[in-house]
Order: C-alpha cells, then sequence, then structure tokens
C-alpha cells in the first residue's frame, strides 16, 4: 500500500448522494486487518486490556469518487479512524476503550499513541481532521474534550503538518450537503459502527 501525498487543493462535495451512500463496505478478519492498521505496534504502547474490542472494515466505491487521500479521527471512548487509499477505497477502525482503573492521564497518555495505528500508510502531509465538539450535547463532554486533545496532541506530535478540528455539522455539509444528515444513516451495514461512518466521513472532508 503506497503512502498518499498531497495533491490538490481540499475536496469540495461534487459527487451524487446516490453514488457516495452506495459503497461495498467488507468486514476485515483480525489478521488481515492487523496488515493494514499497524495494532501489534500499537499494543507495545499501549495494555491490550484496555482494548475492550476492535474491528476493522473496507469501504469501496466502484468508481474513482474520492480525494486522493485524507484522515478521519472520530474521538471518544469509542474511537474511530478512517483513512483514504487513493480516490475509491477507505479504510475504517473501530476501538472501543474500557478505561476501568485506568488514570485519566494515563488514559491520554495512551491514546497520544493513536498515530502509530496508521504509520506508514498514510503520509504526514495529509489533513487529519479531528471532529470538535458538539456544544449541544449534554453528557460525557469534559472526558471527550481531555481526549481529543490527547489525538490532537498525538498527531501533531507525530509529524502531521494539517492537524484541524472541524464542527461536526460542516463536516456533514462539506461530505453530504447537509448538516443534518448521520454518516451512519447514510453507511449502514451490521458492524459498521457509528465511529467507523463518523470517521469515514471526516477523512473524505478533509481530504485532497
Amino acid at each position: 500500500m503506497s503512502l498518499r501525498g498531497n495533491f490538490g487543493v481540499p475536496w469540495s462535495s461534487q459527487v451524487d448522494f446516490a453514488i457516495l451512500s452506495s459503497p461495498t463496505i467488507k468486514k476485515l478478519s483480525k489478521s488481515h486487518a492487523a496488515e493494514i492498521w499497524r495494532i501489534e505496534e500499537f499494543y507495545q504502547h499501549v495494555p491490550s486490556a484496555i482494548i475492550r474490542s476492535w474491528s476493522a472494515h473496507v469501504v469501496s466505491w466502484p468508481d474513482s469518487i474520492l480525494p486522493l487521500g485524507g484522515v478521519g479521527v472520530d474521538p471518544g471512548l469509542n474511537l474511530g479512524l478512517a483513512f483514504l487509499d487513493g480516490e475509491d477505497v477507505a479504510h475504517t477502525l473501530s476501538l472501543r476503550i474500557d478505561r476501568s482503573d485506568v488514570p485519566t492521564a494515563k488514559l491520554l497518555q495512551y491514546l497520544e499513541r493513536v498515530p502509530i495505528l496508521v504509520e506508514g500508510h498514510v503520509a504526514k502531509n495529509l489533513p487529519v481532521v479531528v471532529e470538535g465538539p458538539a456544544y449541544g450535547a449534554r453528557y460525557g463532554q469534559p472526558l471527550l474534550g481531555a481526549v481529543r486533545g490527547a489525538l490532537l496532541l498525538g498527531f501533531q506530535n507525530a509529524g502531521y503538518d494539517m492537524v484541524i478540528e472541524m464542527a461536526p455539522k460542516s463536516i456533514r455539509s462539506k461530505v453530504f450537503g447537509d448538516g443534518n444528515i448521520q454518516p451512519k444513516d447514510v453507511w449502514k451495514l451490521r458492524g459498521f459502527s457509528k465511529d467507523a461512518a463518523d470517521s469515514l466521513s471526516m477523512a473524505i472532508a478533509g481530504g485532497v
């Protein structure tokens, strides 16, 4: 798999919604997923016990409709990651994090290591879009804000040139043309989580 670089101006949605919303989504086996996502390297820095579960999917379209590259990060203890691999393929990863008995400072230190998961697959000059806060949300925002900060700092310290925080509605408006459309409602598949769908929309929104 080749590294993708910055090949043009930021993408703006010009794609027919019917095409964008109709990819093939395939769940990967653990062994195949580990060839794409650097899970073993991640576990060298993060105790495997805090990862309750994880799953990976490959998302592909019949035509080259996507920007050439981008990374999406959906922050939270249900963490979503996505990156684009060319104009018609994306990869997503969902992690369920169990923070039981893990001090907040240690948890954030672990989350700063998340960029290891895409190391070697994503060029450092690609935009990394991290979803910003939803100010109307009622619960969990203090911890979510800390998690977001750890992820932003982690990608910045890993040498990525463009680490961008983007508001949820701005992401959806750019990708779908409507800020009220939810990615999970667009890309429907049993086992394809909300955080995977959200991170995919972020990768597309930041893509070049």
